[in-house]
């Protein structure tokens, strides 16, 4: 006597026509995990679900209404209205999110076969500085965008080595397996990595080396930091680090200094640019 969120008894959206002829409600048990077909009341999509499922106190009813599913119809609206084609968010350019779908990245998927209210990670070109990020798309929908345009920094050192050094690949915060936290076994991200040269690049703000709100404490902030260059020095990286100020306001020759220091190296090595007395301590764990 289960009924629908419309009131209708769920029994009878037994879909005929997918269902086997000889599969009828009367001869099936409530309680099996076999799966079998329900044409749902509300959206009008055929399904498939366990019984068992289907009968049990709050169970599950149609993927489509939770938003769960979308159908590749295109002449389905409804599906249309739920998937991220259909979001008109916009760049801070105001350009359309959704048409900055990086679809080299995401490969087969497309944008009409992705809920707008889904929790997993596709990959996005941003309109204004062209790096691909990617990030979910309740995120995406919830207003954030490009982390390299997020951090001005970042943003205008990729903007320098991708037009010095149109020879290179760069990544932006990759993982490896190989460098994850002791404590949580998550894996610790690195600011950028030209992989052609094994060459991690660290761009150090102030909370490195002083105290600073909302951050953790500069002695984690060096534990963390020299965890992160043994791993990468064991796996084979050398780690460039340079002071965020120095790229942020063009002190001290950083586009020079970062020009002699990216290289390839004949074994793993830290280079650390800018202020000797800021960077002992990570100098003295070669």
């Amino acid at each position: 006597d289960g009924k629908t969120i419309n009131g209708k008894l769920k029994v009878e959206c037994w879909d005929y026509t997918q269902n086997e002829e000889n599969d009828t409600p009367r001869d099936i048990l409530k309680g099996t995990g076999k799966k079998y077909w329900f044409k749902c009341d509300d959206c009008n999509h055929s399904f498939d679900n366990r019984i068992g499922d289907i009968t049990k106190k709050n169970g599950h009813w149609c993927p489509y209404c939770a938003n769960q599913k979308i159908c590749n119809n295109d002449n389905c609206n409804y599906c249309y209205n739920k998937s991220f084609a259909s979001y008109d968010g916009k760049t801070p350019n105001g350009k359309l999110k959704v048409e900055c779908w990086d679809n080299e990245k995401n490969e087969t998927i497309k944008p009409r076969t992705v809920s707008k209210y889904n929790n997993k990670k596709y990959w996005f070109k941003c309109d204004d500085c062209n790096h691909s990020f990617n990030s979910t798309i309740s995120n995406i929908t919830n207003g954030t965008w490009c982390p390299i345009c997020k951090n001005k920094t970042e943003k205008k050192f990729l903007h320098w080595f991708k037009k010095t050094y149109k020879e290179f690949k760069i990544k932006h915060q990759p993982k490896y397996n190989w460098c994850k936290s002791e404590n949580t076994n998550r894996k610790l991200p690195f600011d950028f990595v030209i992989e052609k040269l094994k060459l991690i690049i660290e761009i150090d703000g102030r909370q490195h080396f002083e105290q600073v709100s909302n951050w953790s404490s500069p002695e984690f902030q060096l534990e963390n930091d020299i965890y992160k260059m043994k791993k990468a020095l064991e796996n084979g990286y050398s780690i460039l680090r340079i002071i965020q100020e120095d790229i942020y306001y063009n002190k001290n020759n950083w586009e020079k200094n970062i020009k002699d220091t990216i290289k390839s190296y004949d074994e793993p090595n830290i280079i650390c640019i800018g202020c000797d007395t800021l960077y002992i301590n990570y100098n003295n764990i070669c």
